[in-house]
């Protein structure tokens, strides 16, 4: 089963890969357009598809199949009747994938978004779905599939250490069913890709023993290039582990071995980094310097890695009742670290921390209460072991090296709401690790993924993008909403799916659709967007709906039409649609 499984999920690094090798071959030719794609994925699907056939017909035992089933099942129907509706999918992962389409290339001669900077694979994908199928409605399978990936490679940990039959089932529940993992499941995020391409470089970065295997070590680089094509922050999560087996990589014999991995790290690589340098002007541009708001803290001192580690643990782990107390008593912690809680200078521009009452059912904010706890308890067990200076088995080797990254993601990065999200990945690994540290607590362990499976259920049900039910018997208390001016969720199957691209941004609706039909009867060519809020695709879905042949443009000199948010009804405009008497979308020549 092991081995068997191996295999498919090198098929899909492959088919992966080079769908991200044919995307870029075809942009140097300006061939990135629907037939070119759909040629591509043909001649893939016609080349692995025997062989996935075959392998895929595996089944698990019955009943760990059949709820995953069930699972997979209730996220599918959600995503196909759902549109993509989150701020990220709508100001950059989707815009980003349509630029591309319509110039027929990944490269770009100008910025498009706010988030040009950032890897191209997960978009790369959102552009051969949409570019095949004419249709963004299918644009969530990138999330959907790398989600039942991940739960494939999950299976696949299972084996690698001792303690794998006893505990297999609760490992795959707690880890398989984690809040963020559920919500992203049928998401236009980038998050279960990434994790996904991450636990397989790892896995395949302990198969590495006392031998070191061609095959494992180049796969583990293949998915580890590939996940910091989505996102920078997984080379830090990788940077422990790579460390920890470096004393076996620099051996003399395996020395060709080693530059033959770097060249193929390289070649993956090379055009994020020719594409960044070609904008920017540098191959890491996210100080200051280059984009509006860094990343980076603004220094690294003890104080604030303590401080981003203690706001990352606490963000996890909802408090009912007594969250405002918790909230003091962490803000006690920074007065004796001698650092503000919200220092300008370690977290997001415009957030507070505070530590949350309830788990709020949305992928950038949902917490992963159990994990985090299993992490800390297995924490201490592995402090005492390491005083009693025990034998360390695999797992603790593994935790170590997940708390590493977890405490250099937290030096690094600044603090902000979505930290959930963004440390998914190493969170996955850390709770495998803890799982395992406290295989011999069975009962605890049942159940803890006795409440991750009702957990996940609710949370599923309850999704606050895309609910199977109302909110409306708890509008009042929903002050998260009313505080922000976003409706209160409705059920997906009862929104229109071309409103639902607005369920951030509703007022801007009706302001979208009028500005599309002026377009229309100007016949115009093309048109410039400049608005704060980045908030472009929902009118390139007004566009198509129309059959509106207007191109979205990203330089203002070469635009036909310009649209523009003002705060005031500008007399000299052609037409100027308000958003919330504020707020004014104005159309200009």
């Amino acid at each position: 089963m092991q081995s068997k499984l191996e295999k498919f999920v090198i098929i899909v690094l492959q088919w992966i890969l080079l769908t991200y090798i044919g995307s870029i071959f075809l942009s140097l030719f300006h061939l990135f357009s629907r037939f070119p794609l759909i040629l591509l994925q043909f001649f893939l699907a016609s080349f692995f598809w025997k062989k996935i056939w075959n392998i895929f017909s595996l089944h698990m035992k019955s009943f760990i199949s059949i709820l995953f089933s069930i699972t997979l099942i209730l996220l599918f129907i959600q995503g196909f009747w759902s549109s993509a509706n989150t701020t990220d999918g709508m100001t950059y992962h989707l815009p980003r994938a349509r630029y591309w389409l319509q110039e027929k290339s990944v490269f770009q001669q100008s910025i498009y978004t706010s988030h040009d900077y950032m890897g191209q694979l997960p978009e790369i994908l959102f552009a051969v779905i949409i570019g095949t199928t004419t249709s963004d409605r299918l644009v969530f399978i990138s999330q959907f599939s790398s989600y039942v990936l991940f739960l494939i490679v999950l299976y696949m940990w299972s084996f690698l250490f001792e303690q794998k039959d006893s505990i297999r089932r609760e490992l795959l529940y707690i880890v398989g069913l984690m809040p963020m993992a559920v919500l992203q499941a049928n998401s236009v995020q980038t998050d279960l890709l990434s994790t996904f391409l991450f636990l397989t470089s790892v896995y395949f970065l302990l198969k590495l023993d006392s031998i070191l295997k061609w095959k494992y070590l180049c796969y583990a680089t293949i998915a580890g290039s590939l996940s910091v094509l989505c996102k920078d922050s997984l080379g830090v999560f990788l940077l422990p582990f790579i460390l920890w087996k470096s004393t076996f990589f620099l051996k003399k014999e395996y020395f060709f071995q080693i530059i033959g991995c770097l060249l193929i790290s390289i070649f993956i690589v090379s055009p994020l980094l020719f594409q960044r340098f070609y904008l920017f002007h540098s191959l890491f541009p996210i100080s200051e310097e280059f984009i509006e708001v860094p990343f980076l803290n603004s220094r690294i001192e003890i104080n604030v890695v303590l401080s981003n580690v203690i706001r990352n643990l606490f963000f996890q782990i909802p408090i009912p009742f007594f969250s405002s107390q918790m909230t003091s008593f962490v803000a006690g912690l920074h007065t004796i670290l001698g650092i503000n809680m919200n220092d300008p200078g370690t977290t997001w521009p415009n957030t507070e921390f505070m530590v949350k009452s309830i788990l709020f059912p949305h992928e950038d904010l949902v917490g992963n209460p159990f994990q985090i706890l299993l992490s800390i308890v297995a924490g201490f067990l592995i402090c005492a072991s390491l005083l009693r200076r025990e034998r360390q088995k695999l797992e603790t080797k593994v935790y170590l090296c997940s708390v590493s990254s977890f405490i250099l993601f937290s030096a690094l990065f600044r603090w902000q709401p979505w930290h959930s999200r963004l440390l998914l990945p190493i969170l996955v690994v850390m709770t495998i690790s803890a799982i395992l540290v406290l295989s011999r607590y069975k009962r605890m362990l049942k159940i803890i993924s006795f409440f991750s499976v009702l957990l996940a259920f609710i949370l599923i049900f309850t999704n606050s993008l895309k609910p199977y039910i109302s909110y409306s018997f708890v509008e009042d208390q929903l002050h998260y909403f009313s505080k922000n001016h976003i409706r209160v969720p409705l059920p997906f199957w009862s929104v229109l799916r071309a409103d639902q691209y607005y369920t951030v941004y509703p007022e801007w609706k009706t302001s979208y659709r009028n500005i599309a039909m002026y377009l229309e009867k100007q016949h115009a060519q093309s048109v410039y967007i400049n608005i704060e809020s980045g908030f472009i695709y929902p009118f390139w879905i007004e566009l198509d709906r129309f059959e509106n042949k207007t191109r979205i443009v990203a330089s203002y000199e070469k635009a036909e039409y310009k649209i523009i948010s003002s705060d005031y009804n500008n007399a000299d405009a052609l037409l100027c649609e308000s958003l919330d008497n504020q707020k004014f979308l104005c159309v200009y020549k």
